[in-house]
């Protein structure tokens, strides 16, 4: 992983290498953004990226993104995600 400042944003850059360089995905990108007004502590943005030349609706393989804004981030989705899945299971999730 690479990691930089571009006017004052970090920037982390993976360093994966595909096998197969003609290899196309049909991307999601989650962007986690911190948002200390909500309970969880952050907002989740997503967008789709898609080849230019390929169907919204396709074969390609999938792939999920995560845009965190630092290193602590991951952690706190993670335990968001699990106390949402616990709250739903035993019941005290509320309804939508």
């Amino acid at each position: 992983m690479v990691k930089d400042v571009v006017n004052g944003l970090p920037i982390f850059v993976s360093l994966e290498r595909l096998k197969d360089l003609k290899l196309e995905y049909d991307e999601k990108h989650y962007f986690i953004i911190p948002l200390y007004s909500c309970e969880a502590g952050f907002s989740l943005h997503t967008m789709r990226s898609l080849p230019a030349h390929v169907p919204e609706i396709n074969d390609l393989p999938k792939r999920g993104v995560f845009h965190f804004p630092n290193e602590h981030y991951e952690a706190t989705l993670r335990v968001h995600m699990v106390n949402t899945v616990k709250d739903i299971a035993y019941g005290s999730g509320e309804k939508m």
